[in-house]
């Protein structure tokens, strides 16, 4: 057996510790951000733009209500007692297409996947942000539409474009 130390080599002298530091709690949004996503420490993310956002629920809601109105018609189409039940199996679907994939770990719906753009932590900037927040998110969006969609024009006066429902769900969305 060898005398020599367990764990890593020496720093080279004269270069401070050698080493990069350990995880820690990531600082304020707009000064740090995560490696391995394409984002680098200590710039601002790279937050995405009201427009593109846009196209992305344009898409999302054109998947959405397709398949809602399939499902819906189907319904009818077998009994009209069954609408309710249709228009609710409808909703449900949309919830979970919403919470599963931002919630998910690429935080991309189809439409964010279209345009690259992605629903990550606004503390870590890491997507995945779990299905709870997504759900969460969902509904808030109504809260941003009601006082005549102000809740998402506010990105466009926000320092980290967050619209309310990204703003109680603790999320940012960025370019991928």
């Amino acid at each position: 057996m060898s005398d020599a130390p367990l764990g890593p080599p020496p720093p080279p002298e004269g270069s401070g510790s050698g080493y990069p530091p350990p995880w820690t709690l990531p600082a304020p949004l707009g000064t740090y951000q995560q490696q391995g996503y394409g984002y680098v420490p200590g710039q601002r993310p790279n937050f995405a733009g009201f427009w593109i956002r846009f196209a992305a629920l344009l898409i999302d809601s054109v998947v959405v209500g397709t398949v809602t109105q399939v499902l819906t018609t189907a319904g009818f189409a077998v009994s009209t007692g069954l609408g309710v039940v249709t228009w609710l199996l409808g909703f449900a679907g949309g919830v979970a297409y919403y919470a599963v994939l931002e919630g998910g770990p690429t935080g991309q719906t189809l439409g964010k996947r279209i345009c690259t753009i992605r629903v990550v932590d606004a503390g870590t900037f890491q997507p995945g942000v779990g299905v709870g927040r997504g759900v969460g998110r969902y509904f808030a969006r109504w809260l941003s539409a009601i006082p005549l969609g102000l809740g998402y024009f506010w990105m466009l006066w926000d320092e980290n474009s967050q619209c309310w429902h990204d703003s109680l769900t603790d999320v940012v969305v960025v370019r991928a």
